[in-house]
Parts: structure tokens; C-alpha cells; sequence
């Protein structure tokens, strides 16, 4: 399957990143690609389609994003070339192991029920990536200082009080993903 249209919507953080996504879905019969974290806390929402899909679809994404005052930017790309369909999709197809020429086949039907839920499924896998890339550079931006207050306040279970004030940033940092892991089960 060829896509006629890439949008991108650029946003702030993680709240920004679900609104853009979610919006885009619901406007229109777009297909989404990937959430890319950049760095700083920007991501970008990446969808394709047909062209007048994809504008309207990134339009409502831009008015969701702007209210929410977490919108950077966007912008369409109509008939995208075979190089820039490259280099979008080999991320993703190197990650879903599909073809580059047919990145996605669930595109989003209001009458297809399991589509839907099955694109719910992949932008939820998707985010919580984001989410665990974010935490894992935001850790290892931190001071050791700062993480061993952070495994302290925790209450890791993995360190004692004793290890924790010994303890390189890396046993840190895993201890403290650990925890974190532990909690959302």
C-alpha cells in the first residue's frame, strides 16, 4: 500500500504526543506511524494517508494541541517521494518487521471495531515506549546526588540505606527503573 501524505505534528511531552495522536485518528482515515521522541521533551506524531486526509487530520490535531499550549508545529507533506517514504518507514519497519512499501495495513474504519482496537493497542505500546525513553534520559541526565535522594524518597527495594549512599549512578538508575517497574505492575 502507498501513501499519498505524511503529517507530522511536533508537541511537547507526553500529554501533547496522545492528544495529537488521538485527534488525528478520530478527524480523519489516516494511519498512524510513529510517535518520534527528539529530545528536550519534544516528540513527533507522524501519520499518513491521503493528502486531504492527512490536512485535515493534522489540522485538528494543531487546534487539539494548540489548546492544550504544547504545540511546536506541523506540517503535510502531499506525494511523498520513494527516499522520504524510506526514511520514514524503515524505523518502523525495521521494528514491526513490515514491509517499507506497507507500514501499517490497520488504518482506521469507524466501522471496523478490531481496527480500531488494534491501533489503540499499537499507539499504547508506542507511548509507553516514549514514556520509557523519556525516563530513561531524564535519569541519566541526573546527578548521582539527585538519584540517590530520588532511590531514598522511593524506598527502593533493592538497595539498603547503606548502598544507596555508596552506590555508582548505574546500579542507581537501575534500581530506581526497578521500583518503577514494580509499581505499575
Amino acid at each position: 500500500m502507498e501513501y499519498e501524505a505524511l503529517g507530522m505534528i511536533e508537541v511537547i511531552g507526553f500529554l501533547g504526543a496522545v492528544e495529537a495522536a488521538d485527534t488525528a485518528l478520530k478527524a480523519a482515515n489516516v494511519t498512524f506511524v510513529q510517535a518520534e521522541v527528539i529530545s528536550g521533551g519534544l516528540t513527533t506524531v507522524q501519520i499518513v494517508g491521503d493528502v486531504g486526509a492527512v490536512q485535515s487530520a493534522v489540522e485538528a490535531a494543531v487546534s487539539a494541541t494548540e489548546k492544550l499550549d504544547c504545540l511546536i508545529g506541523s506540517h503535510v507533506i502531499p506525494r511523498m517521494d520513494a527516499a522520504t517514504a524510506k526514511m520514514v518507514f524503515s524505523k518502523l519497519a525495521k521494528k514491526e518487521k513490515v514491509s517499507i512499501e506497507e507500514p501499517m495495513e490497520n488504518t482506521m474504519k469507524s466501522t471496523e471495531v478490531s481496527s480500531v482496537n488494534a491501533a489503540k493497542e499499537s499507539l499504547k505500546k508506542e507511548i509507553q515506549e516514549v514514556v520509557e525513553e523519556s525516563l530513561d534520559q531524564e535519569l541519566a541526565q541526573m546527578k548521582v546526588v539527585d538519584l540517590r535522594k530520588m532511590a531514598s524518597q522511593m524506598e527502593v527495594t533493592s538497595l539498603s540505606k547503606k548502598e544507596i549512599k555508596f552506590a555508582n549512578k548505574k546500579a542507581l538508575i537501575d534500581a530506581i527503573q526497578a521500583e518503577k517497574e514494580r509499581n505499575d505492575k
